[in-house]
């Protein structure tokens, strides 16, 4: 009895699916129903079946965006993604900025150089390090200095300097006030005017039987105290006098008279040389060159 109303059961449950959706006749087999899906997804223009295929690998994937080849790069195009080729070997890759796609580009040569410097007159630049080549690029090097450049480096050793500049050895230089007029020159040709030469003079008691006289070092030369006669006036006589050059000889004994020898530098001129003192009076003996020798234009020979 329970089997019957099982069966019966079943029946009418059959019966009123088929019903209720209208589409199914009562007496179908449901077993011929069922149909594997066939569906697929197409990636990079690659059908892949979903029901076969349910997991892809990245290298599936991206394989499935063009053609690529070993060495390829994928980069985004204008509008999709594409593959770049590989350049030459060596090749470096060149972005050139957004919007537009990276290149292949030759690697600029770069031979190493060394560090050049150029010394001042003054100053010495030293470079150190190992190897000399050891820039990519030369580079030069311009180097100055603030302060006071010492004057054992041939710099001036002060700060400002107004005038003329004078040296001072080791110390620093110091200056002068510039004159109003043309500065002298050692050998130009020049009118000097208003000018005071102040005579290169000396005074020397006992000067001995041959007085020394360096005409280069003196213009006027005073001998007193004579205590012995000279001799010769020629024997000490140094320098290299120029034609026109003048010399003032004094003369005053020590209380007693003493006679006077010139030389063969010497000469009587215009006036007499003198030949003798008188005993406590001063003389003067006015000379010039003439180009062999110092001759006398003007002797006072009484003195006073």
């Amino acid at each position: 009895m329970a089997m019957k109303k099982l069966i019966l059961f079943c029946l009418l449950a059959t019966r009123l699916y088929a019903t209720d959706f209208g589409d199914i006749p009562a007496d179908t087999d449901v077993s011929t129903l069922w149909v594997a899906p066939s569906r697929t997804l197409t990636i990079g223009g690659t059908a892949l079946n979903l029901s076969a295929n349910r997991a892809w690998t990245t290298t599936t994937i991206l394989d499935g965006i063009g053609s690529p080849a070993w060495g390829d790069i994928l980069i985004r195009g204008t509008s999709n993604w594409i593959y770049l080729t590989p350049g030459t070997d060596g090749n470096i890759l060149t972005t050139h900025g957004a919007g537009a796609s990276p290149t292949w580009a030759t690697p600029t040569t770069v031979t190493p150089a060394a560090l050049t410097k150029t010394n001042d007159t003054n100053v010495t630049l030293t470079l150190g390090g190992t190897p000399t080549t050891a820039l990519l690029q030369a580079t030069s090097l311009t180097l100055g200095w603030t302060g006071t450049l010492a004057v054992s480096r041939g710099g001036t050793g002060a700060g400002t300097l107004t005038g003329l500049v004078l040296g001072n050895g080791t110390s620093a230089m110091t200056a002068v006030t510039a004159p109003s007029g043309t500065v002298v020159g050692t050998t130009d040709t020049q009118t000097l005017t208003n000018k005071w030469v102040k005579p290169r003079s000396t005074a020397t008691p006992a000067p001995g039987a041959t007085p020394a006289i360096n005409t280069d070092s003196f213009d006027v030369v005073s001998f007193n105290s004579l205590g012995t006669a000279i001799t010769s006036m020629t024997t000490s006589l140094t320098g290299t006098p120029v034609l026109g050059q003048k010399l003032l000889l004094g003369f005053k004994d020590d209380g007693t008279a003493r006679g006077i020898t010139w030389g063969a530098s010497f000469q009587s001129g215009p006036a007499t040389l003198l030949a003798t003192t008188v005993i406590s009076k001063q003389h003067w003996v006015g000379l010039i060159y003439d180009g062999t020798k110092w001759t006398c234009f003007a002797s006072d020979a009484t003195g006073y």
